[in-house]
């Protein structure tokens, strides 16, 4: 039930039961309805989907970032260019 996750996280309902409609939505859940007989909305029960999930990572490609970080450096003049012989002399020495 959504107020048991709610209290585990120490988040809100409605935050819990927003996630927990993403999940949903990409078929990491189920849900199924469960009226309480004290009326109003009836509580949703979750449980794990039956399906096989897949993620994926985007490539991460350090090398650009390393490019990125020098050229910023580098446009710092030479406190950029002290910064970054400072640091690679710190690196390479250990």
């Amino acid at each position: 039930m959504v107020q048991h996750i709610a209290d585990s996280f120490n988040i809100h309902p409605n935050v819990a039961r927003l996630h927990l409609s993403k999940l949903e939505d990409i078929d990491m859940l189920t849900s199924e309805a469960r009226k309480t007989g004290k009326g109003g909305r009836p509580s949703r029960l979750y449980r794990l989907s039956d399906k096989v999930i897949q993620l994926h990572f985007p490539y991460r490609d350090y090398q650009l970032l390393s490019r990125i970080s020098i050229q910023t450096m580098m446009t710092l003049g030479e406190q950029g260019k002290q910064a970054l012989y400072d640091t690679g002399k710190v690196f390479g020495e250990e």
